[in-house]
């Protein structure tokens, strides 16, 4: 039997390893096929996606590039970005009014650990990249501080997104969280996919260098196996690509835009205390009356220790630090008429503006416990910006990046 396997099953296991690595390299792809030309710079129509599966392959590969003659500012975030309608929702205001646009991605569910994943599987773009994070408190409380859920995860890291994460050999500590936390809800799935698959593989073998190596052939089997299909279904996206070393951003343009302010706000807030005529807690009429209804809510309070979204925080932090990202932060109220337990929540709020000033991003902290403070009308309902509330978030966004060239101090 050892002879068996020493002169028939080795020769074979390195001769399918070796066979898949020649199938996996770039330079079998250009021997081979044609090389298609670049659709680098092409815009997609629309500044905001819910995700990346339900749309077009081409905003995944678009993901975190610049425009031709200017730079994109990319805004990541969850359900607060689903108010499209909104005219001073950021990715319709700021890119009505500046050469530099806003792009946003995001809805219900995007927590920290799918905002990580989305920019790991695009490193090679994240220096100088402008990206604004929006953060929820309530992520990090009750059942959300799981952390992001596994269904909504794979509606943001890709197949594609997975494969390059896999064949990525520049970041191993950032990657090793990331196998690690697909290993945490592996077993959720009933079928996972083969980049899930690949992962948790990756992440069982990690301390066994000969596992690492007996599994290297299944895992290149399949990543043919995810081109493959990537082919049959048209997707043309191709998992084989190598990112580039270098990644050449566009420079952020300046304009010269007035933006009364003052009346901007004055309006917008004026305009949500008119929608709020049946309460006291400034909450769209609606809303109050659909979802409310006077009922005060307490939130379950985590402890930092068992905390999985304040550690998925974390790696996103590092992760941006590191790659040298152009990255800010807004953190967002939540209504403290309507919740009678925010004052317990400051301390992990403090924590995460502390964390992120300590990496020397600026942070917008719209974050208040006492109604007296609260601003009224800034939220449309007990926890997402309306449109007063959002152009705070526009200014903010604005001279952080400095969009304009007038003075808006």
């Amino acid at each position: 039997m050892r002879a068996f396997i020493i002169s028939c099953m080795l020769p074979l296991v390195i001769a399918v390893f070796l066979l898949l690595k020649i199938a996996a390299s770039p330079k079998t792809n250009e021997l081979l096929f044609t090389k298609k030309a670049p659709v680098a710079d092409a815009i997609p129509s629309k500044v905001y996606i819910t995700n990346f599966a339900e749309n077009a392959p081409s905003y995944q590969d678009w993901f975190l590039k610049s425009n031709k003659n200017a730079d994109v500012i990319f805004l990541l975030g969850s359900s607060e970005l689903t108010n499209d309608t909104y005219k001073s929702v950021s990715y319709n205001f700021i890119s009505q009014h500046f050469t530099t646009k806003v792009y946003a991605v995001g809805c219900a569910g995007n927590q920290c650990f799918s905002i990580y994943s989305q920019l790991l599987a695009n490193e090679e773009r994240l220096k100088n990249a402008p990206i604004v994070i929006i953060l929820s408190p309530l992520w990090f409380q009750s059942t959300y501080a799981q952390g992001t859920n596994p269904n909504c995860f794979l509606q943001y890291t890709t197949e594609k997104y997975l494969n390059k994460i896999i064949h990525n050999d520049s970041m191993e500590e950032f990657k090793k969280y990331e196998f690690q936390r697909i290993s945490d809800f592996y077993a959720t799935y009933t079928s996972p996919t083969i980049g899930m698959r690949n992962a948790y593989i990756l992440n069982s073998c990690s301390k066994n260098y000969f596992s690492k190596l007996f599994y290297s052939p299944v895992i290149f089997a399949n990543t043919v196996l995810m081109y493959c299909n990537s082919f049959i279904t048209n997707s043309k996206s191709n998992f084989l690509e190598k990112n580039s070393s270098v990644f050449k951003r566009s420079p952020i343009v300046q304009d010269s835009v007035y933006i009364n302010w003052d009346s901007l706000f004055t309006v917008s807030k004026n305009e949500a205390l008119k929608k709020s005529t049946n309460n006291n807690w400034y909450v769209n009429d609606d809303y109050f009356n659909k979802y409310v209804n006077g009922e005060h809510k307490t939130i379950a309070i985590v402890d930092d220790n068992d905390n999985q979204e304040l550690k998925d925080f974390e790696m996103l932090l590092q992760l941006v630090y590191e790659k040298k990202a152009n990255a800010s932060f807004l953190i967002l109220p939540m209504n403290p008429y309507c919740y009678n337990t925010l004052k317990e929540l400051t301390p992990l709020v403090s924590t995460l503006d502390k964390k992120i000033k300590d990496k020397h991003f600026k942070c917008l902290n719209m974050w208040v416990t006492d109604s007296a403070k609260f601003e009224k009308g800034i939220l449309t309902d007990i926890m997402h910006p309306g449109e007063y509330g959002w152009y705070k978030i526009d200014k903010f966004i604005i001279d952080t990046y400095s969009l304009n060239k007038y003075n808006h101090e």
